[in-house]
């Protein structure tokens, strides 16, 4: 954690249309608060994941940001660290989807191996199933992890969207 990763850092990251990384950074303190503070942080969290999730399907900014690079009908995709597991929220337009191909999201996690304090790297392929939506994934000693949505074509994955880096 560094002197900026605040709430009052996430919720300027969220007025200034940065949604993906208010609700990020908003996961993580969420994660280390105790008590009063860690309720108050996952009820943002939740509202801020449900005007975002709600946005993405509809394909609009979230309501109180005016994200200029998640313009209708792009593809978009976020990972938030809540205290739950990691959510990777996904949203792809019907146009960019090639004939029968399903939509697929791509995670590379880092995970932090104990006792001997090493890193084991993933890379998981995921079928989504829908054109829009959320997962919640396990995140124990998740160090960081980054997502990607597209469509896999002949053993191919073709990414759309790539989500910002998750650090827990």
């Amino acid at each position: 954690m560094t002197m900026f990763e605040t709430e009052t850092m996430a919720d300027l990251l969220w007025q200034q249309g940065h949604a993906d990384d208010a609700v990020a950074l908003c996961g993580r303190l969420a994660a280390r608060a105790l008590g009063e503070e860690r309720h108050r942080l996952v009820a943002k969290l939740k509202m801020w994941r449900g005007s975002s999730a709600r946005a993405l399907v509809e394909g609009r900014p979230p309501a109180d940001t005016a994200a200029p690079h998640r313009a209708r009908g792009q593809a978009a995709v976020s990972l938030a660290l809540a205290p739950e597991g990691l959510i990777l929220t996904w949203s792809l337009p019907a146009s960019s989807r090639p004939s029968l191909e399903a939509p697929m999201a791509e995670l590379f996690v880092v995970r932090l191996k104990r006792p001997e304090g090493t890193l084991d790297v993933q890379r998981r392929t995921l079928p989504l199933g829908a054109l829009s939506g959320s997962l919640t994934l396990p995140a124990a000693d998740l160090h960081s992890a980054r997502a990607a949505v597209g469509f896999l074509e002949t053993n191919t994955f073709h990414p759309l969207a790539r989500s910002a880096l998750v650090k827990a």
